[in-house]
């Protein structure tokens, strides 16, 4: 299940805004997306991939406020000989001496046209080390995910999608690669049922105007059509943080984005 807080941060994610406090939900598709020629982009509904003239470059900084957090070590509990040979620490909040927060998704919206997702090797999640890698990753709307036992132990991929089809799927040792669809955008929790300590999150967006913060919590969204947008970050155990942003023609826009405790 779910715990309150994660399912909370779900349905402030997924659902459109309303009053004008919230900007648009990372993996929204823009209520109404301008008219512009152009092919459909794989998965993205509402937006066109074409060719934009004068694009920008936003960039910047998520960050933490508040007391320091301890990095919390992971308890094994079982199969030690693959999962303990690596020590983890927990993910579900890293931040940095700086105040940087890993793993939050940045993204801009609404936006109804600009650069397609760029071509490379079908999306994936590893399981090395009982630990899933990457935690935090965006894939398009319309791919399909690989997820990898690399481990050669029984593992269970349980998903906990709001807008795409539940998997509850055992991966034993001898099924190297699980497929699975992701039609829609979406927000997606990832478990094992095996190893309860093992968790990722599947940002499933509806254009390629997406970014996970590094371990400084630094952010880069290259190519941006110029204009006006909420500028939206995501984070598993944060929330959301919304702020306006304007992005000159042929120009860079940098922005901080703040969590408080």
């Amino acid at each position: 299940m779910i715990a309150p807080r994660s399912l909370a941060v779900l349905v402030a994610l997924v659902l459109p805004a309303c009053g004008g406090e919230r900007g648009p939900a990372p993996g929204a598709p823009p209520a109404a997306p301008p008219e512009s020629a152009g092919a459909p982009a794989a998965g993205g509904a509402g937006y066109v991939a074409a060719t934009v003239t004068g694009v920008g470059r936003v960039g910047g900084r998520v960050v933490f406020k508040g007391a320091p957090r301890a990095p919390r070590p992971i308890q094994v509990t079982k199969d030690n000989a693959v999962c303990g040979a690596v020590a983890h620490t927990d993910e579900s909040l890293v931040v940095g001496a700086d105040g940087g927060v890993r793993y939050a998704v940045v993204s801009i919206g609404p936006i109804g046209r600009g650069k397609a997702w760029p071509a490379g090797a079908r999306p994936s999640l590893d399981q090395h080390g009982c630990w899933f890698i990457p935690h935090v990753q965006v894939i398009p709307a319309g791919a399909t995910l690989d997820v990898v036992n690399s481990d050669g132990i029984l593992h269970n991929i349980h998903t906990y999608p709001r807008h795409n089809l539940p998997a509850n799927m055992a991966q034993p040792k001898f099924k190297r690669v699980l497929s699975l669809p992701f039609p829609v955008p979406d927000v997606v929790k990832v478990n094992c049922d095996v190893h309860s300590w093992m968790s990722a999150w599947i940002v499933v967006a509806a254009h390629p105007y997406y970014a996970v913060t590094d371990e400084r919590g630094a952010f880069a969204l290259e190519d941006v059509p110029p204009g006006t947008y909420t500028l939206t970050a995501w984070h598993e155990t944060l929330g959301t943080r919304d702020q306006s942003i304007t992005v000159p023609a042929g120009g860079a826009a940098e922005a901080t984005i703040t969590f408080q405790e």
